[in-house]
């Protein structure tokens, strides 16, 4: 929560290609309180909140509700660093099967979210488990490996 000053002057999401490399980047001006004009994405607005929106509300400090508990999907939250890069990812599933006879293709998973959808494919690459037990996980030897002594 901020404590003095404000955003006076914001680019929500602009590119930025230097040298070939593609980016997307928000730019943001504070002051001390004293500006009176705001403008976000080069339109002139009344508010600018922190999460670079115009809207009157602030759903920035939005809570949850207790009433939608259980009713609604948040996606898929990591609990630790499992993600591959792509040459990682191809090296395990380029290993013989496991000692339990299964590839490392049920384990080595395709990692997608709204940016590939939208924009370009990120081609990440995620170790993924599921809900198997400890023991049932470790029969994938070299993503099980992995996660023990990365994550």
């Amino acid at each position: 929560m901020k404590t003095t000053g404000d955003i006076y002057l914001a680019w929500s999401d602009e590119a930025w290609v230097i040298n070939g490399a593609d980016v997307r980047i928000s730019i943001v001006g504070f002051d001390n309180g004293s500006e009176v004009v705001r403008h976000l994405d080069s339109a002139q607005v009344l508010v600018i909140n922190s999460d670079l929106t115009s809207q009157d509300a602030d759903v920035s400090t939005a809570r949850v509700l207790r009433e939608n508990l259980r009713i609604g999907f948040n996606g898929i939250e990591k609990g630790g660093p499992f993600e591959l890069s792509t040459s990682q990812a191809q090296s395990f599933l380029n290993l013989p099967q496991n000692v339990n006879g299964r590839s490392n293709s049920e384990v080595i998973k395709r990692w997608r979210n709204g940016i590939d959808i939208v924009r370009r494919s990120l081609d990440q690459w995620i170790i993924d488990f599921d809900d198997r037990p400890l023991e049932a996980s470790a029969e994938y030897e070299a993503p099980f490996e992995y996660v023990r002594q990365v994550v």
